[in-house]
């Protein structure tokens, strides 16, 4: 193993082209994904390339003697920390002028979240990245920061433990790599959310990153080791073929074509990441491998246009979905392709502006590094505080007061107990026996009034000259002469309810049921009165489906 390795390394303007190729696909996805099925997958390019970089950082203060935790983790805060705390505040101060109280308690609970660099844990404990309420999370995003920070904490300190042992640092990465990877593969097939958003189950995709920065820095030792097994050396035997330079742009044109592929072909509904994450990491790899000389590297990657856009990649990657995400809250509906492509132009603005006047200022300062440190430090602990005080204070309703009572009121669903049998099925009533009545029955959508009666009651409804009955069976159409396969009871349910409502002493029906899904479930059947007993025994498909809801 060579001691001494280069002070540092050669920069690579292609690895930047990579990280622009890596937050293009993520944009894409977010912003026109008939168009990027996926883009998701360009949040692993960018682990592979985290990996790379930070390994070969690590390594080389270890070989020269230089490594300190401290160093280290004020070059991360100072590379990090200035373009999050912008952001996170701009979220912030835009949530509270435009979010409701639980729209509002749920972004200060993932800006506290981000802010501690556990926005993975937090929404592992929610629902997926790909479920429907996700657009509405304008911090969604920052779960992958997540995973890459917690890497930097354990990565650093396991390194230098092993060199201090002297273990062997490619067996030790090797063996972390293949245990995480199987974990992912088994995982994400019996627990989804915790295969996407584990830190265990994703390590692997920087160490890929990893194992690419140890060989360039100790090539002699590999080399030599290959050497002795020839026959695994399939670069000593395909090179002097096709010439090193053919064979390196070919190792990059197959690291294109893997992404390319990943991007095209993948989509929501497959287990990723599990086996599908080898598409985007392994083409990854293979650009890095490649070397900066490759063609596609030389003169794609490393054009003048894809390494700016791979400079501001990371503050372009913060931005570009709270804009989204808000833009689909405020409109209540899936933006549109004008919409999405106006909030990513405004978004690449933004970024330039705070890679420009903020990221480079900051990490260009050399003479106050502890000073920059500490203040970065507090504003993110601030902000986390901040967030957490809203999550916990339930989103500060008091700022849109008279519209939290609509919005409670929207979310208004409880089932009436159960206090009488009326026509031999159960009855919620309340209420003077001998008065008029009014009749509220339906399917499991009429429960959400329930809650409104009570607090009518509560203001004032006088019950002595009133009579409310809920008469609710979830799931069942409230329509004569229709069966149920899937819940028989709802035959019986209406054969009884809906003669309850021809009496003289009833003033008010109220009939209510989720219609568009009834309509559109092929569950249903149509039975004669005098069939009814015979359909609900049968239940079957041979009963006719799609023609109850036109005849009715």
């Amino acid at each position: 193993m060579s001691s001494n390795p280069p002070a540092q390394p050669e920069y690579r303007p292609d690895i930047d082209g990579l990280r622009a190729v890596a937050v293009v696909s993520v944009i894409g996805f977010h912003a026109f994904p008939p168009w990027f099925r996926g883009g998701f997958i360009g949040v692993d390019i960018f682990f592979v390339i985290s990996g790379f970089l930070i390994t070969s950082i690590l390594l080389k203060s270890l070989a020269r003697g230089q490594f300190t935790l401290l160093e280290f983790y004020s070059r991360r805060i100072k590379r990090i920390f200035p373009a999050l705390i912008l952001v996170l505040a701009a979220a912030f101060a835009f949530g509270w002028l435009t979010l409701f109280a639980f729209e509002y308690k749920n972004l200060g609970k993932h800006v506290a979240a981000s802010a501690g660099f556990v926005a993975n844990l937090a929404l592992w404990n929610e629902a997926g990245y790909f479920d429907s309420a996700a657009a509405a999370k304008p911090l969604l995003h920052l779960w992958s920061l997540g995973i890459e920070e917690q890497f930097y904490v354990l990565w650093p300190l396991l390194l230098y433990l092993a060199w201090k042992c002297r273990l062997n640092l490619l067996f030790l990465l090797a063996l972390i790599l293949l245990l995480s990877f199987v974990l992912g593969v088994t995982t994400v097939n019996t627990d989804a959310v915790a295969g996407y958003y584990s830190p265990l189950t994703r390590f692997w995709e920087l160490l890929i990153g990893g194992a690419l920065a140890y060989v360039p820095l100790y090539r002699p030792a590999l080399s030599a080791a290959l050497a002795e097994h020839p026959r695994y050396d399939i670069k000593q035997r395909v090179a002097p073929l096709v010439g090193g330079a053919t064979f390196s742009n070919i190792i990059s044109a197959c690291g294109v074509l893997l992404i390319a592929d990943a991007i095209w072909t993948l989509d929501k509904e497959k287990a990723f990441p599990g086996w599908w994450a080898l598409l985007p990491t392994v083409g990854a790899a293979l650009i890095i491998s490649a070397g900066p000389a490759a063609w596609i590297n030389s003169r794609l990657l490393a054009r003048r246009s894809m390494v700016g856009l791979g400079l501001i990649s990371y503050p372009l990657y913060l931005w570009h979905w709270p804009l989204l995400s808000f833009a689909y809250i405020l409109d209540g509906e899936a933006i549109r392709p004008y919409a999405a492509f106006t909030a990513v132009m405004i978004s690449v603005l933004l970024a330039w502006l705070t890679f420009d006047l903020l990221e480079k200022r900051i990490r260009s300062d050399g003479n106050n590094t502890f000073k920059v440190v500490a203040t970065l430090c507090a504003l993110m602990g601030a902000i986390g505080i901040a967030g957490y005080y809203t999550f916990t204070h339930d989103g500060f309703s008091f700022r849109h007061k008279g519209l939290e009572h609509l919005v409670a009121a929207s979310h208004d669903f409880e089932e009436p107990p159960h206090n009488a049998i009326l026509n031999g099925i159960p009855a919620w009533t309340v209420g003077n026996s001998n008065a008029e009545e009014t009749i509220f029955v339906g399917d499991s959508t009429m429960q959400q009034y329930y809650p409104r009666i009570r607090e009518l009651i509560g203001h004032g409804l006088d019950v002595d000259r009133n009579r409310i009955i809920f008469l609710t069976h979830p799931g069942c159409l409230p329509i004569p002469g229709i069966a149920r396969a899937k819940d028989p009871a709802c035959a019986d349910f209406v054969d009884k309810a809906l003669p309850a409502l021809d009496r003289a002493s009833v003033k008010t029906v109220v009939i209510t049921a989720l219609w568009t899904n009834h309509f559109m479930d092929a569950d249903f059947y149509i039975c004669a009165t005098n069939l009814m007993s015979y359909c609900m025994t049968l239940a079957a498909p041979e009963i006719a489906r799609s023609t109850a809801f036109n005849q009715c």
